[in-house]
């Protein structure tokens, strides 16, 4: 895939849209990123970090998911190059 996804994808409506249960709102973000690489073929990267959970997930078109998780807790954040997979990485003190 040659270029990183562009453009901002609201995902509030539809993560609130959705019956959660027990589910996690980062595991129903997640879901809902992996079903709109899998839909879309224009699309190489969703990337959230509203759950401030860390992930880093293939899709199976291809894609990726990235929750750049926190800064404050995991100590994570995110290293994207057009030429590589995104990279999720972590800080060490």
């Amino acid at each position: 895939r040659a270029r990183i996804a562009q453009g901002v994808i609201s995902t509030r409506a539809r993560a609130n849209s959705e019956n959660s249960g027990s589910r996690s709102r980062a595991a129903i973000l997640e879901d809902w990123a992996l079903r709109q690489l899998d839909a879309r073929a224009d699309l190489d990267l969703i990337t959230l970090g509203h759950t401030h959970q860390p992930a880093l997930k293939a899709s199976r078109s291809g894609g990726w998911y990235l929750n750049t998780g926190d800064w404050v807790e995991h100590l994570t954040y995110a290293r994207l190059d057009p030429a590589a997979p995104p990279t999720l990485l972590e800080w060490s003190l």
